[in-house]
């Protein structure tokens, strides 16, 4: 291990050596095969069958992707009707829709998924949008990542983010927002680090940096939780281009014009939504009941105790606090240790960095990312709420029930995890990425079949 040294050798063969007759590989067609595979897996693999999940989610998000498909954002009370009674298992618990005015009814969640879904929907191939969405993410990712820092810590990088089981199982499920929730913040990194490595000083430097913004906005249309991470990414975007500005004969400025550009489309697209279904556009469907919603989390009582203790918005203290954070993690580590089966090596990059005082922007973005991910879930202001998000997990409905909700923190995991990786020699990274692939593909073929 070279535990003084996080970077990479450019003079590293950029070959994969496999044990069969000598073959040899290399990273980019290594790269595509995996792609093709994963891809095949989630379009041609087995449906999930609705009947059989116990997730509300996925049935709230399939109804509004085939109504969005047909141009219908207000439906009526005739239309709901029809879809309780259309299905022998759609309970009323399952309809996402809430009724703003008599009469009128309107998807709850964010509109930005079954927006993206419309075409796809349209061919009879909804299935067919994560799976766009995980050929872009992964090769923006894989792209952005070796003009940064070479080809081996890029395939590093991809094959960490795109085998972890949350990937797949995510992609898995077409019939909701969590994929493209951690997939739209990768495609913005990934545009904007492949700018910042490469492509400055090209001409088409502004369309990079007006695709990133794009993504980054859109993230927020898809999944309104996720502003945290978007003013996260704002202010680093600010921070990083502020040196070069008017020093560069005006090429920092173009780019970042057009990535605010790009970020004012994906927010004009909501606020034009909002306006047209709720009659304000700052409006959200969080904001109103639906008699059919069983229980809103965050209109919910919360709890006072957690592991015996009273949490800290009980009793405020610095203590408790302390207290309140380490018993609701222990209620969240298996499950995100089952999604995220290395995030500890993670965490051990960031802390490394730390000890060795070589802690980069990159470090600080990432930790800052999970941060903004986890404290909104976690309940700063009621913390009780992710408790609540975590009896699904407790009742045996998988990991995917609690970690769907952290999807977005990928990205700074996966980084993390490449940088850890790369501090090792390269039999042990690959003996480390052969076990885990292995198990994750098992594990996820288990859970298809």
């Amino acid at each position: 291990m070279n535990a003084g040294n996080d970077s990479i050798n450019p003079g590293e063969s950029t070959h994969l050596q496999l044990p069969v007759n000598g073959m040899v590989v290399t990273h980019k067609s290594f790269i595509a095969l995996s792609t093709v595979i994963l891809v095949l897996l989630v379009v041609l693999g087995p449906g999930y069958d609705q009947k059989k999940t116990k997730l509300v989610d996925a049935y709230g998000y399939e109804f509004a992707m085939q109504n969005f498909a047909l141009g219908k954002w207000l439906l009526s009370d005739t239309d709901i009707e029809m879809r309780l009674a259309d299905e022998e298992h759609m309970t009323p618990q399952r309809i996402m829709y809430v009724s703003p005015a008599d009469g009128k009814w309107v998807f709850r969640k964010s509109p930005g998924y079954p927006l993206l879904s419309i075409p796809f929907q349209r061919l009879g191939w909804p299935r067919a949008t994560n799976a766009t969405l995980l050929v872009l993410a992964s090769g923006a990712l894989y792209f952005a990542l070796r003009a940064w820092r070479g080809e081996r810590f890029a395939l590093l990088g991809f094959l960490v983010f795109l085998f972890t089981p949350m990937t797949l199982r995510a992609a898995y499920f077409s019939t909701m927002d969590t994929f493209a929730a951690g997939a739209l913040p990768i495609i913005a990194v990934s545009f904007l680090l492949y700018y910042w490595s490469s492509a400055g000083e090209r001409s088409g430097a502004w369309l990079v940096m007006g695709v990133a913004g794009l993504a980054a906005g859109w993230s927020v249309v898809v999944r309104i939780h996720s502003l945290p991470i978007l003013v996260l990414l704002v202010l680093f975007v600010i921070l990083k281009m502020q040196p070069y500005i008017g020093e560069d004969n005006g090429r920092s400025a173009r780019a970042g014009l057009a990535f605010f550009m790009g970020l004012a489309i994906a927010l004009a697209v909501l606020l034009i939504y909002n306006q047209a279904v709720f009659g304000r556009p700052l409006a959200t469907g969080y904001a109103f009941d639906s008699p059919y919603q069983e229980l809103f989390l965050w209109e919910s009582n919360t709890l006072t105790e957690l592991g015996g203790r009273q949490l800290w918005h009980v009793n405020a203290s610095p203590q408790s606090f302390i207290a309140t954070i380490i018993e609701h993690l222990a209620a969240w580590m298996v499950p995100l240790l089952r999604g995220w089966p290395l995030l500890p090596l993670a965490f051990a990059a960031l802390v490394l960095a730390a000890v060795q005082r070589r802690l980069s922007a990159v470090h600080w973005l990432s930790l800052l990312w999970l941060a903004a991910t986890y404290a909104l879930y976690a309940g700063i202001v009621y913390f009780g709420i992710t408790f609540e998000l975590t009896i699904p997990y407790f009742r045996g409905e998988g990991f995917f029930a609690v970690d769907r909700y952290l999807f977005p923190a990928s990205l700074p995991i996966a980084l993390l995890t490449a940088l850890f990786l790369a501090r090792l020699r390269s039999e042990l990274q690959m003996l480390v990425l052969i076990v885990f692939i292995s198990v994750s593909l098992i594990s996820y073929g288990h859970f298809v079949l």
